[in-house]
């Protein structure tokens, strides 16, 4: 097919100069000849860096390479070009990587015999996103629409919050929410079985990993905005300490996380929480409009309280009298239980005192050691004074005595595992090992050094006598690691708090690079 006659590249180059676009002009080769002002601005490249190297390398995206090659293999062979003479929206590459929306026209020309393409382009950035935004405030319109409706005709505060996760997933694009509820007379919240996956996601361990946890004011995504009556967003859930259910969100390839409150004559009556796969920067554009969502839903439960109320008034009288019955026994049973309690820590502390007199060598270490191990147990009281000495996460008692080490060491110390619930007596006893472990790391072993490693997982089997904890400490990076030639006081503390406190067994081997140290034990019921 032969063209018909146009101004050649040489005739043009005045006007390309001065061209408001950016102009690429390409051989047959798919190599550059000419690269005006515009394009250098667009893309980063000088001109003198482009001319004579593949045009393919420089601004076409990856993922549209080999479509390139065929189009212009095609024309070269039949004189047709589907992209020729057409205005096309696509994507480009500047130099510095990232990719950005242009619109392209594509022109074929002769200069001194030989047959070039002349590009034009223009980035269409702010034009894309004007476009975008426009689309998500239609979106917003719609959903804020139908969710304002069905709140004006709906009594069930259940089905309003399923209806603005599905909202919320929609606007954002967000593929999974779920929903709290503030239960009991003092801030916590209460998972429920509303769930929406805007596509298919098997979220089950998520949520076995959220009903395990009560979400107390501060704790977690939902008792951060609990505590703060605030959204609360986080970009990359796995860089957040306060987010216990991380690990099982990184098995399922969520990354990052937010939610916003549902609040009722300005209190917060409930907490919506939403998952996506990347992390996400905070969009400070849709806090607003969270906001309106959680009024909405707010409504439906002023009406439903409302007509609780009455019924609440009704029998006001016998609550209160129960009430006073349950406190009076409660105070009963705290009395007793602290009186219990006192005289069970005193008996510890003396016998930590007395077996750490009996093997030191000076009032010093003694000072030292005594300390560290009353610390290690005082911690452990934090934490079930906290839980109402009901039980404590097994992770958090790990927290307790490693986080500050963690901080301070990044990777060299890491420690992981399921959630799981111990009963005060366990919390106390595994508190007291980890204690000895570590400073024994500290002293001799793992952090002695600065190229030591400690690595503590811990799984939770099933048996037919109920669960057991395996609990794994693994020392690396220790130089001519040798077992102690006589076990110590702390060594001796470990295997009584596995065997008697834990009913548990507990063994320790000494490879080349460190020591591997292995506790199992049973999950008790109350834990």
């Amino acid at each position: 097919m032969k063209l018909p006659h146009q101004p050649s590249v040489s005739e043009l180059a005045a006007v390309l100069e001065t061209a408001l676009d950016a102009v690429i002009i390409m051989g047959e080769d798919g190599r550059i000849l000419g690269w005006n002002r515009v394009a250098e601005a667009t893309f980063g490249w000088p001109a003198s860096e482009t001319v004579g190297r593949p045009l393919r390398d420089l601004v076409i995206p990856r993922q549209h390479r080999a479509a390139h090659e065929k189009g212009l293999q095609r024309f070269l062979e039949t004189g047709r070009g589907r992209v020729l003479g057409k205005h096309i929206e696509i994507a480009a590459i500047h130099r510095d990587g990232r990719e950005l929306p242009i619109e392209l026209s594509i022109t074929p020309t002769m200069d001194s015999g030989r047959r070039v393409f002349l590009g034009f382009l223009r980035d269409i950035t702010e034009r894309t996103q004007s476009r975008r935004m426009l689309e998500r405030r239609a979106i917003e319109a719609e959903a804020i629409s139908r969710l304002t409706s069905l709140a004006a005709q709906s009594s069930s505060f259940d089905e309003v919050m399923r209806a603005c996760l599905e909202a919320v997933c929609e606007i954002t694009g967000w593929p999974l929410g779920h929903a709290f509820r503030l239960t009991g007379e003092r801030p916590a919240l209460s998972r429920t079985n509303i769930w929406h996956a805007a596509e298919p996601i098997d979220y089950a361990p998520l949520r076995e990993a959220t009903e395990a946890i009560v979400f107390a004011s501060g704790v977690g995504l939902p008792g951060k905005v609990l505590e703060t009556g605030e959204a609360v967003w986080i970009g990359d859930t796995d860089r957040e300490p306060n987010f216990p259910r991380a690990g099982v969100a990184r098995k399922l390839g969520l990354q990052a996380a937010f939610g916003f409150p549902v609040v009722s004559e300005r209190k917060t009556i409930a907490v919506l929480e939403f998952f996506n796969r990347t992390s996400t920067e905070a969009d400070q554009g849709l806090l607003p409009v969270f906001r309106t969502l959680g009024e909405q839903v707010g409504r439906v439960f002023e009406r439903s309280a409302a007509a609780a109320r009455l019924a609440q008034e009704r029998d006001a009288l016998e609550r209160e009298i129960a009430e006073r019955e349950r406190a009076q026994q409660h105070q009963r049973l705290l009395l007793a239980e602290l009186d219990h309690r006192v005289k069970n820590t005193l008996a510890v502390v003396l016998s930590i005192a007395q077996q750490t007199a009996k093997h030191s060598a000076s009032i010093e270490v003694f000072a030292d050691s005594f300390v560290g191990r009353i610390a290690s147990l005082a911690k452990a009281h934090s934490l079930l004074t906290a839980r109402k000495w009901q039980s404590a996460l097994l992770y958090d008692v790990v927290e307790a005595l490693m986080g500050a080490y963690a901080a301070d060491m990044g990777e060299r110390i890491t420690y992981r595992g399921p959630a799981a619930y111990l009963s005060p007596k366990a919390a106390l006893a595994l508190s007291m090992i980890v204690h000895e472990l570590l400073t024994n790391a500290t002293k001799y072993g793992a952090l002695a050094g600065p190229d030591g490693r400690i690595d503590l997982t811990w799984s939770v089997s099933k048996a037919k006598a109920g669960p057991r904890v395996i609990f794994m400490w693994q020392e690396v990076g220790v130089n001519g690691a040798e077992p102690p030639a006589q076990a110590g006081f702390g060594s001796r503390m470990i295997d009584a708090n596995a065997r008697h406190e834990l009913l548990g067994s507990a063994r320790s081997e000494w490879l080349p690079k460190g020591l591997r140290f292995e506790l199992e034990f049973p999950l008790s019921p109350t834990g």
